[in-house]
């Protein structure tokens, strides 16, 4: 049997003086999937996006991504952190968290330069997010200058210029007018057929049956 990308096993999580936010949840996402995260809000979604990703840890049962649990421990190993973070995206529901460059090209650099990778492909990698998400005429705006919309798209834009193996995104069509939904769904389906997976919290039924996706509810 081949190792889930995702592996939720009897996890649970709460918040400082709340009611548990997950219990008990099992789940698990192979490569090469579309997984929706639905259910209403408060309901572990997006808790459930930042354990994946080593934002946030269970507290009780295990999170596994790649096979290797997700803990305090395991993530304060540089290595597998930086590595984890790599192979695996998140686009968070509030993209304004995400952006702290100067402009909208130096945002979506920044990431594959952590990476260690040459200017030139940097620079291609660049050039690429910024036509795909209809960002090219933006490119030396501050990201703060973008509407709602603009920056949902940058935002994605930088997470898919490290070419993530896996892509995680929170309330992705929030902010988005027809042309930007249809922007975005086209590259999802686009990466899908790459062969890469993606996870998506949503509460939209539309989005869940344009990508075809697998449902996990949340209640």
């Amino acid at each position: 049997m081949t190792v889930p990308v995702i592996e939720f096993s009897h996890v649970g999580f709460a918040y400082e003086e709340q009611s548990k936010v997950l219990d008990d949840v099992d789940f698990r996402i192979d490569a090469g999937e579309v997984v929706a995260l639905k259910g209403p809000n408060g309901s572990g979604k997006s808790t459930s996006l930042r354990l994946m990703v080593g934002l946030d840890y269970a507290q009780a049962g295990t999170v596994r991504a790649f096979g290797s649990p997700v803990t305090k421990d395991s993530m304060k190993d540089r290595a597998f952190a930086k590595k984890l973070h790599q192979r695996m995206g998140l686009v968070f529901q509030d993209p304004e968290c995400m952006l702290f460059n100067p402009t909208v090209a130096q945002e979506i650099a920044f990431g594959p330069t952590q990476m260690g990778l040459s200017a030139e492909e940097v620079d291609t990698r660049v050039s690429d997010c910024l036509e795909i998400f209809a960002l090219t005429h933006l490119k030396q705006r501050s990201p703060w200058r973008l509407s709602g919309g603009e920056k949902r798209r940058c935002a994605l834009a930088s997470v898919a210029s490290m070419a993530p193996e896996v892509l995680l995104l929170d309330e992705p069509t929030n902010d988005l007018d027809e042309t930007s939904r249809a922007l975005l769904i086209g590259f999802l389906k686009s990466f899908h057929r790459a062969g890469k997976t993606i996870v998506v919290s949503t509460h939209e039924n539309e989005l869940i049956d344009n990508l075809s996706a697998r449902t996990i509810s949340f209640l």
